[in-house]
């Protein structure tokens, strides 16, 4: 793929990160309920065990058993209507989806006499129970929670081979092992913000060193290329980001969730190909940094029919990455996916940062605060305006069952069973910040190469971001604003755009950050023809 398509496809990616609402944990994809089935006359024979989801309805799931329930099938199975009394006092009932919403069915078996109610779904995957006014929904004096189609089948086939009847308990235990789920995302998106901004650190020393071409005719051919710009955001640009996001983010909330994922699917997957092709020859080139003549033999190109010569590193990295992308694609519910799916969407970080570039300081500052007010707006303010969930949350975490979208990291949390809860961080909250991050690295090395003091706004930028997502993982831990999510970029604008506008205002270089053009051209053209001294860039820059 070219890199005119690649940049496209960058970019399509970075519009999707900004509907991903961070550090959310998608519980409906990990099994937190267990609930045991037993003989009702021979209470010391368990029957089975399966796993379910929790509930935003009803009283909370005890953490620990504390008595059986005689388990009866709903009548209407639905429990859209008025439901029939229960045989015995105590006792839960085993509902199908479908046909009214969740709490229609609760509100139903609550005025029947049931104490808990045992959803099945009717598709494959899980559901997880919402409802538009949680604080009524939780009020209700019933206990709720879903199994999958699998698991209900099991109970209904016992249900049936027991004359006597079966009886259930619900709890909820507790997590098995350490959450590590936290530290995980932590540090893979730190690292892929780190690592992008010292490859475009370097691409930067690189075209600053290099001797300039001797002519524009011969430019092409000389020693040196002309720097690839890569594709810079202007600030018009930026101002568009939270209308274009937001646009997507509403039709992801309204559309087909079906056919949405199949196309997020397969813009993710062709996003990341070329980004993970490149990383994978990148580490095997690293790990051959011994052996430099093993190394150029495998970048010996050899004439293929129909692609011209390429590189025998090159075709077995695309051959691998190809079969990564469409092996993740095939199995992308299994329970190890989200590490393949990390590795797609941390090579898409990566490119992405070495590749697109924010100018200057005044476009940040354009960005940021507008994507800051679209977190906070979407995840806090419009379920507050409108009396309904947030529309980000539901979209980052597939609704109500729905499908998981890709454009986010992934980690497993401990939970029951084989399908374990995903706690997820939207790639847009790594992308964006890291935009800034970049530039303060770019900045650090312009600075040295024109001989100005060292500045060292990069490294206090990538604290700020690792501070800022230290908050962010803090607050989601204590349940600030609640448990749904935490929008990230309530904590990384400040801790990285307001740690960076500070360093330079106490430095009185907020004026120079703020129009300063560090690209390489620039700066050697001095704002003239190309060719001009240097020393003319230098007095170009220290004049802004």
């Amino acid at each position: 793929m070219g890199r005119g398509g690649s940049f496209l496809l960058s970019l399509v990616s970075v519009a999707l990160l900004g509907v991903q609402a961070a550090a959310l944990k998608q519980d409906c994809y990990g099994a937190t309920v267990k609930i045991s089935a037993i003989h009702a006359q021979h209470p010391d024979e368990p029957v089975l065990e399966v796993y379910g989801y929790p509930s935003a309805i009803g009283r909370a799931i005890p953490a620990s058993p504390t008595g059986s329930m005689h388990l009866e099938l709903a009548a209407p199975p639905h429990a859209c209507a008025a439901v029939s009394p229960p045989a015995l006092p105590l006792s839960a009932a085993l509902v199908s989806r479908g046909e009214c919403d969740f709490v229609q069915k609760a509100l139903a078996l609550a005025a029947a006499g049931y104490s808990a109610m045992i959803l099945v779904d009717s598709a494959p995957g899980c559901v997880f129970m919402s409802a538009n006014d949680t604080a009524a929904a939780g009020a209700l004096e019933i206990q709720a929670a879903t199994i999958t189609a699998v698991a209900g089948r099991r109970v209904r086939d016992a249900l049936r081979a027991s004359p006597a009847g079966l009886d259930v308990g619900l709890w909820a235990p507790a997590p098995r092992g350490p959450d590590l789920a936290g530290p995980l995302l932590w540090a893979l998106a730190v690292g892929c913000v780190a690592l992008g901004s010292a490859l475009a650190a370097a691409a930067q020393r690189r075209a600053l060193d290099a001797p300039p071409p001797k002519d524009s005719d011969s430019e092409a051919e000389g020693p040196r290329a002309r720097a690839d710009p890569g594709f810079v955001v202007s600030r018009v640009g930026a101002g568009g980001f939270v209308v274009v996001a937001s646009t997507l983010l509403l039709l992801f909330y309204y559309l087909d969730d079906d056919w949405l994922a199949s196309l997020l699917t397969f813009v993710f997957m062709a996003a990341c190909w070329s980004p993970l092709a490149e990383a994978l020859a990148a580490a095997v080139e690293l790990a051959l940094w011994r052996a430099p003549r093993l190394r150029a033999s495998l970048n010996d190109p050899a004439s293929l029919p129909l692609l011209g010569p390429v590189g025998l590193l090159q075709a077995v990295s695309v051959v691998a990455t190809v079969t990564t992308i469409e092996v993740w694609r095939e199995h992308r519910d299994a329970g190890w996916a989200w590490a393949v799916q990390d590795a797609m969407g941390a090579a898409l970080l990566v490119s992405l940062l070495r590749t697109v570039r924010l100018p200057d300081l005044a476009t940040a500052c354009i960005l940021l605060p507008l994507a800051f007010l679209y977190d906070v707006w979407w995840v806090f303010l419009q379920p507050l305006v409108t009396g309904g969930p947030s529309v980000m949350v539901e979209v980052a975490g597939g609704g109500a069952g729905g499908p998981r979208f890709p454009m986010v990291l992934l980690a497993p949390t401990p939970g029951l069973g084989d399908n374990p809860a995903m706690a997820i961080l939207g790639l847009g909250d790594v992308a964006l910040p890291g935009l800034l991050v970049v530039l303060t690295w770019r900045w650090d090395v312009t600075q040295r190469f024109l001989g100005v003091r060292p500045s060292h706004y990069g490294p206090c930028a990538l604290a700020g971001y690792a501070v800022g997502l230290t908050a962010t993982y803090a607050a989601l831990r204590v349940g600030l604003f609640g448990d749904a999510g935490q929008p990230a970029l309530l904590y990384l604008v400040p801790s990285t755009l307001g740690t960076t506008c500070a360093l330079a205002a106490a430095r009185s270089e907020l004026g120079r950050l703020w129009t300063a053009d560090v690209d390489p051209e620039s700066l050697r053209s001095g704002g003239g023809p190309a060719g001009e001294d240097v020393e003319q860039g230098r007095e170009a820059l220290l004049a802004t």
